[in-house]
């Protein structure tokens, strides 16, 4: 049973660290992990400028989207009281 666990685990091992971005970090290259893109990383993202999602984001960008959001709401419940007088 350990000899099975001893084997498991190293096998769990060697597949884990066959990802080219674990291999990358591991090695320390800083190349963007999105295929065939050869730009650098940015700081705590693993894809370059273009790539990232969470880049250029405004601060207050949740904010604008619900405050959106509300005033749609609030155009449909207009919309909804206009229909129903009818």
């Amino acid at each position: 049973m350990r000899k099975i666990l001893i084997t498991t685990f190293t096998l769990f091992l060697f597949t884990s660290f066959t990802s080219c971005a674990v291999v990358n970090a591991l090695l320390g290259y800083d190349e963007c992990n999105y295929p065939g893109c050869t730009n650098r990383c940015i700081d705590n993202c693993n894809y370059c400028s273009t790539h990232c999602h969470n880049h250029n984001v405004p601060e207050n960008f949740d904010k604008k989207i619900r405050q959106s959001i509300d005033k749609q709401v609030e155009q449909y419940k207009k919309d909804q009281k206009r229909t129903q007088k009818k």
